[in-house]
């Protein structure tokens, strides 16, 4: 039956109007799954990017603001924070299609791979305001731009590739691969007097970010590079082999790669981009694997040399046309029940496909009447403040990040000078006096009156690596700076006198954590004390990261600075 349907559609000799309806239909769906589906953790976490335009966030650039800012002006709702998104993933099926057609003799074949490839309708064409997205759609309209380039050596072709290169970039960083891989598969190029217009437009394009991250101590780039380094485990590198294969289909998954690899290049410099590229980026976050957890879609944009190399050798093969037929359906199938799962509870409870997309405006509704009136903070959470905000038109929220967690953009944003002194509510704490329960997650709170927290003081630790037998005393050197605008007191005698608190981390776990006396000084602001004080070695030999925070007996410890090494013997 697929495979009658299929020849029809290769019998017709107007294909553009084929793919114009399928784009229609693919554009249909999508809207239909953005009006209808809750917001995505992260998604609510951009909104919030949106309300603050910047050149540059913690987490990413700044485009996938910049975009969900310009959807909300046109519509409301989580419909908003997703159409241009609508709009960029249609744009990238056709621009794979215009990537493809002359490798085509039967346009079945791009249809039915694209419709049965699930990273195509998730991240690479699908309703998600994510940034993959947006760097996707840069990506394969860089490529097809470089096609053209490659044909004709105009100023107007070099000018466009600086230009969406630059966007590439501002969508996310990982487009700085397409940019290395392209130009080492044809150093060619660099004997063009129009090459240079390229990074010139790139150069001159980023330099409003870079200020951006010199102002704010390069935080995406500390987060990125360093911040999520982890000592190795063999899963990390064995999910992320899988991963790939799943995330294509996953039996169409090997289709692709085997038919791609098997693709001969035959001197085509285009092609050649497209080997280096499929080739690159998977090597590339292979070996990232082995410095922590590498995400499945961090790989998405490889799928566009995928489908450019394998679609040409696919068509000549009955084998794999048979096997794309026969997948076809179960994959439609599987993928259609995953997208229903996010707009309805269809699923056990047991799987949370679905978790995150259901019962969250009902949650921060119950939020924000327990909180009546307070001012809303959760602990180590950038999803459940974005969240909250978003459901409630904007409403207040705070995160208090702490050590075992990891700083985002809440800590850039630096909203806990604005609730000193205020009576908040806090949530996701451990000792709760109390808790609510929603549909979508229980939470246990804190009411606190005159609110007091000092995670956002500087502490510079003047030492450098420190060296210890177990258990020893040691005596570290440090300074306090006051970067707020009024005096910081620091009062032994009352109830939420702060101390130092010391945390240990070997790089898997923290240790117990120590406590200094209680502080009891005064400073003015733009003021710096000197203090030196004793801390206790670990009992096991190995290297640490010594942090020092200020902490009152309310809240755990956050990031007051960067943490001294040191070594037990």
């Amino acid at each position: 039956m697929l495979k009658k349907v299929c020849t029809k559609i290769d019998d017709i000799k107007q294909p553009q109007k084929i793919i114009a309806g399928f784009l229609l239909i693919w554009f249909i769906i999508n809207l239909l799954q953005s009006v209808f589906t809750e917001l995505a953790h992260d998604e609510a976490y951009y909104w919030l990017y949106s309300r603050k335009l910047a050149w540059g966030y913690f987490d990413h650039p700044p485009m996938v603001a910049v975009l969900v800012k310009l959807g909300a002006a046109i519509f409301n709702g989580e419909l908003g924070v997703r159409f241009i998104m609508l709009l960029l993933g249609t744009g990238t099926i056709y621009l794979l299609y215009l990537l493809t057609r002359n490798e085509l003799s039967n346009l079945s074949t791009f249809l039915l791979i694209a419709s049965s490839t699930i990273i195509l309708k998730s991240h690479v064409g699908g309703f998600l305001a994510i940034p993959d997205v947006p760097v996707i759609f840069f990506a394969a309209l860089f490529f097809y731009l470089y096609k053209l380039y490659l044909q004709k050596d105009t100023l107007l072709y070099a000018l466009l590739l600086g230009i969406v290169a630059t966007a590439m970039l501002y969508s996310k960083y990982h487009g700085v691969l397409v940019l290395l891989f392209t130009l080492t598969s044809n150093l060619r190029m660099l004997r063009r007097s129009s090459f240079y217009i390229i990074p010139v437009c790139i150069v001159l394009g980023m330099l409003p970010h870079l200020f951006w991250q010199i102002e704010n101590n390069f935080p995406t780039f500390a987060y990125h590079l360093v911040g999520r380094s982890s000592p190795y485990k063999i899963d990390h590198t064995l999910n992320y082999l899988i991963s790939q294969l799943l995330i294509a289909g996953p039996f169409i998954g090997i289709i692709l790669f085997a038919h791609s690899i098997k693709r001969k290049i035959n001197g085509d410099i285009f092609l050649r981009a497209m080997k280096y590229n499929f080739y690159g980026f998977f090597v590339f976050f292979f070996f990232m694997s082995f410095k922590g957890h590498t995400e499945a879609h961090w790989t998405a944009i490889a799928f566009i040399p995928v489908l450019v190399l394998s679609i040409k050798s696919i068509n000549e093969s009955e084998t794999a046309l048979l096997w794309l037929r026969r997948l076809f359906l179960p994959v439609v199938v599987i993928f259609l029940v995953i997208r229903v799962s996010l707009v309805v509870e269809i699923l056990p409870r047991g799987i949370h496909v679905g978790h995150e997309f259901h019962h969250w405006d009902d949650w921060a509704q119950e939020i924000k009447a327990t909180a009546n009136g307070r001012k809303v903070v959760f602990n180590s959470t950038f999803q459940r403040p974005s969240k909250y905000s978003f459901y409630t038109g904007g409403e207040f929220a705070h995160s208090l990040n702490q050590l075992w967690y990891r700083k985002n953009q809440f800590d850039v944003w630096g909203y806990t000078d604005s609730i000193q002194g205020e009576d908040i509510i806090l949530f996701r704490v451990g000792k709760s006096r109390d808790s609510i329960f929603t549909k979508a997650e229980n939470e246990s709170y804190w009411l606190m009156n005159d609110f007091e927290s000092y995670d956002n003081i500087p502490i510079i630790i003047d030492d450098g690596q420190l060296t210890a037998k177990a258990l020893d005393s040691i005596y570290v050197s440090l300074k306090v700076i006051n970067n707020r605008s009024d005096n910081l007191v620091f009062k032994a005698d009352t109830f939420t006198a702060p101390r130092y608190v010391v945390s240990y981390y070997n790089g898997k776990r923290f240790s117990p954590r120590q406590y200094s006396n209680l502080l009891d000084f005064t400073l003015a602001p733009g003021d710096t004390i000197q203090q030196r004080i004793k801390i206790i070695a670990p009992e096991q030999p190995g290297k640490y990261s010594c942090y020092i925070s200020i902490v009152n007996d309310n809240l755990r410890p956050g990031f007051n600075g960067r943490p001294v090494e040191l070594l037990v013997r």
